[in-house]
């Protein structure tokens, strides 16, 4: 069975090592990094993203706010909570400042010549991303070694005209909160009246789909069997 969390972009996207001397000294930043880690995302990799912003920032002399670097360092690491703000912060600093992709470029482990693809492609799904990718997501994973199924989950459901969608399985439910970075799964009461399969269309370009012999969910892109 497969149980192993993973999200492809992590595979095509790097960090270098952060710079401590670039890294904030502040308790504010030391409470950013607890509420990331409470949020079950990557502590590491917030870092290193805050450390690869603010580096390109200082290296360019781009003005920019530690609140946005941090914001999307955030949801690069792993908080899809938040994605509305970050790309907003995005949106609206590139527009004062065609250079501020150049910083959000680094502080989201990508070519700066990636930006506008990516803006585009997330402007209308969540799993956008501008170059193909088999798998765009799978999440969950098998309790035992730190994931949140019991068993396998069994049946996926959406709501009609939102963006919310949910995961069943062993009596349990799951209101689940995705994209392309990350993944947040919050347990909830079963709806009612829902339909469920294992196969739903999602927003954009992408499907989600449980399997009898998986722990996670997967997001595929609509073209996979």
């Amino acid at each position: 069975m497969s149980r192993r969390t993973r999200f492809p972009v992590d595979e095509v996207t790097a960090f270098p090592e952060p710079d401590p001397r670039i890294l904030p000294g502040s308790a504010d930043f030391e409470i950013s990094v607890r509420n990331v880690g409470a949020w079950g995302a990557d502590v590491p990799r917030y870092r290193a993203a805050v450390a690869a912003g603010l580096g390109a920032a200082t290296t360019r002399r781009i003005p920019v706010t530690l609140a946005d670097v941090a914001t999307v360092a955030a949801w690069r690491a792993g908080v899809p909570q938040i994605r509305s703000d970050a790309l907003a912060r995005i949106i609206r600093s590139v527009e004062m400042n065609a250079h501020s992709s150049l910083i959000f470029a680094a502080t989201l482990g990508f070519a700066p010549e990636m930006m506008s693809a990516f803006l585009s492609a997330q402007r209308v799904d969540p799993f956008g991303w501008p170059q193909p990718l088999p798998v765009l997501a799978a999440f969950g994973g098998y309790r035992g070694i730190g994931g949140r199924f019991r068993t396998a989950p069994v049946g996926i459901s959406a709501e009609a005209g939102s963006a919310s969608w949910y995961v069943a399985g062993d009596g349990e439910c799951w209101r689940v909160q995705a994209d392309i970075f990350g993944a947040a799964l919050t347990p909830c009461e079963r709806p009612a009246d829902q339909e469920w399969s294992s196969r739903i269309p999602l927003s954009g370009n992408a499907v989600a789909t449980v399997f009898p012999t998986s722990y996670l969910v997967w997001v595929l892109p609509r073209s996979a069997p």
